[in-house]
């Protein structure tokens, strides 16, 4: 089977050529049919009754067909003892040097990004050795020998990776960034930026458990990362809770509205799925309830029956009962 799933057509030529000028359209329908059997599978048979099921139409009338026009677009090569085509044979050749051509300058990409990431270039030695027949088949060993240029490549904690900006893009290209081998990232600073949302996340998921009143709920990791993807994004904590006020107040999203069938949609994943689902619950939120205070509730005539259970959450964060 031939390693390539496509090959290039040309109209131009092929209404052009004196073969398939005088064809009929049933004689073109078999030719074609012919044509992708021929690049798939690497050639044809010679047999009549094969080809004639390649073509699918009955033998005798295949027969009649191939004599009439199809045979002459094809030959028979002898070293393979099968029928061939001539200017697919050319669309093969050119696709493997088309490759070889893409292969090579991806190498000398590789070369060239190597070669400014380690000036000093890692030397790689291959030693390979063969054992008897009747054992394991020959196996090869390797030995890297770093420079000491390499140890300056690595990556103290808090600095960025030395390959920045379009240099990742030409280091993908060329294969050198790959899933076992990614740009370095320094995970301790995303860990500190993490833990210094921390806070914030706990007070709005604490908020959010007493104004819906699910006391009971956990702070899943999922929770934790879609509001602080919005806090990362630079929405305050007062405009999160004002979405999730906005929330409680929408007769859809509570349960209440006759359309919604009693289902309840108010889960603080969906308040905090993307800034224009935030912004959206923000916008209705009612100018009656007002977020704010010691404990992130003004206790007016709206707020004041979820400020017990508020206090109750933030109880239990306190004594690390919701994560």
């Amino acid at each position: 089977m031939n390693n390539s799933p496509a090959f290039q057509f040309y109209p131009g030529d092929f209404l052009s050529d004196a073969n398939t000028l005088v064809m009929s359209t049933e004689e073109v329908g078999a030719y074609w049919l012919l044509i992708c059997a021929c690049w798939r599978e690497d050639g044809l048979p010679v047999e009549i009754k094969k080809l004639s099921r390649l073509a699918r139409l009955q033998e005798k009338k295949f027969s009649r067909l191939w004599e009439n026009a199809i045979s002459t677009c094809f030959y028979f090569d002898e070293k393979t003892g099968r029928y061939r085509h001539r200017r697919l044979d050319q669309e093969i050749e050119k696709q493997s040097l088309n490759s070889a051509k893409r292969q090579k300058a991806a190498n000398a990409r590789w070369m060239q990004l190597h070669s400014k990431c380690n000036p000093d270039a890692i030397q790689v030695e291959c030693s390979s050795s063969s054992s008897s027949s009747s054992s394991s088949s020959s196996s090869s060993e390797e030995e890297i020998h770093v420079s000491p240029a390499t140890d300056a490549l690595a990556e103290a904690p808090g600095e960025s990776s030395p390959v920045a900006g379009p240099d990742i893009e030409q280091a993908s290209e060329a294969g050198l960034l790959s899933p076992e081998n990614p740009p370095a990232k320094s995970a301790s600073k995303d860990a500190r930026q993490s833990e210094s949302f921390a806070p914030a996340i706990r007070e709005i998921f604490a908020y959010w458990q007493a104004k819906m009143t699910h006391p009971d709920a956990k702070l899943t990791d999922k929770r934790r990362r879609l509001i602080e993807g919005r806090l990362r994004e630079g929405y305050t904590v007062e405009r999160i809770k004002r979405a999730v006020d906005g929330c409680k107040s929408s007769p859809w999203h509570m349960g209440t509205d006759p359309k919604s069938n009693g289902q309840v949609f108010d889960d603080i994943e969906l308040i905090c799925r993307s800034g224009e689902k935030l912004e959206f619950f923000e916008a209705r939120n009612s100018a009656g309830i007002q977020t704010g205070g010691n404990n992130g509730i003004h206790r007016n005539s709206t707020a004041g029956n979820s400020a017990k259970a508020f206090e109750q959450a933030a109880d239990r964060i306190k004594a690390g009962k919701v994560f």
